[in-house]
């Protein structure tokens, strides 16, 4: 059987702090917990040794790259093929993700490109592998503000046990509608204007997309400028580059067994905005993401039980407008938030 690591409620308070915003201080954090800089140190210290916190990663967004085109590729293949049809896919350098998946298809992918007429020549090209049935595509709308970390349940537990034993008591009930945290991650339109960036602010963006917890002063020493400078550089990137940071979690470590991936259509096509909101009350609901394709939107939620699955769909059924849901199943995040567009910076910028 899984088991968990040992968490309480001081270690829900660090992760959800450092899933908000990583470079959260361990002195805050140890304000708020009412307790010593040092015991917050030696917990984060044990969350990182036991495989819970993953690392740290800072957002990019991809349109500033000139990427403006992001979507979810459904694939359907022959039979047994989905080996030869993943192999194919790998050599693609625009495919980000490829994902076994149970549901409509047998191969969920993310693509990033430049337009969409690039968007048609790559489904044209993997539309022609003789074991590809059919390919659809659902373009993202929100690209840069799809995750939610904050959003995350995380339940304490008192030792290593089966993962089922506090979520058999949340199933008896119905899944509770929270607060949303969307309001942590505030929705604003990021142009797909090229904003002109100089060598540092690459180095600055490829040491904090990879670490996001990298102190201002290592950057500063790295680089060759003042602290300071960095900082001004940051405060402006936070602004015109990168829409969020946060930790990154295993969430198998968290007690969930699977991911589930809704995708949704709604009624009247202006009220997928207010669908998005209302989602985002709903407690699991990492991910949202309006789309232009066969569905209006897709959501991305972990669960712990069939049960708790089961009641997630029957909320997201609650929510006015939402007229059709279809579902696909993939395993848990090992690391989560993905840090999807990463490669888009250089792997070693030079310092000017």
């Amino acid at each position: 059987m899984s088991t968990r690591p040992k968490i309480d409620e001081i270690d829900i308070k660090i992760l959800k702090a450092l899933l908000n915003n990583p470079r959260t201080s361990f002195t805050k954090i140890a304000k708020d917990c009412k307790m010593s800089t040092n015991a917050i140190r030696m917990r984060f210290e044990r969350l990182e040794e036991t495989g819970i916190i993953k690392g740290a990663i800072m957002q990019i967004n991809p349109k500033t790259f000139g990427y403006n085109c992001i979507a979810y590729l459904g694939i359907q293949t022959h039979s047994n093929e989905e080996e030869s049809v993943t192999e194919f896919l790998e050599k693609e350098p625009n495919i980000l993700r490829i994902v076994p998946i149970i549901g409509r298809y047998n191969i969920l992918t993310i693509a990033a490109l430049k337009n969409v007429d690039d968007l048609a020549d790559i489904i044209e090209k993997i539309s022609s592998h003789k074991q590809v049935r059919t390919v659809e595509a659902n373009i993202w709308v929100d690209v840069v503000q799809m995750d939610h970390p904050n959003n995350l349940v995380i339940e304490p537990v008192d030792g290593p046990f089966h993962i089922t034993e506090q979520t058999q008591k949340d199933t008896k009930n119905e899944v509770k509608v929270v607060q949303s945290y969307a309001s942590k991650f505030p929705w604003k339109k990021y142009s797909a204007v090229h904003h002109k960036l100089d060598k540092n602010d690459l180095l600055i963006l490829s040491m904090l997309s990879e670490s996001a917890r990298t102190s201002f002063r290592k950057i500063a020493k790295r680089i060759g400028i003042s602290t300071q400078s960095v900082i001004r550089k940051y405060q402006r990137l936070r602004k015109e580059v990168t829409p969020y940071s946060s930790i990154t979690v295993d969430l198998t470590k968290l007690g969930y067994v699977g991911t589930a991936i809704f995708l949704i259509r709604v009624t009247h096509k202006q009220e997928i905005s207010d669908v998005v909101e209302k989602m985002l009350h709903i407690p699991n609901i990492v991910v949202a993401i309006r789309t232009l394709g066969r569905v209006d939107m897709i959501a991305v939620a972990p669960f712990a039980t069939f049960e708790q699955l089961l009641k997630l769909k029957k909320e997201i059924h609650k929510i006015p407008s939402v007229m059709q849901i279809e579902l696909l199943l993939d395993k848990p995040f090992s690391v989560w938030p993905l840090n999807l567009f990463s490669f888009l910076l250089p792997k070693k910028p030079q310092a000017v």
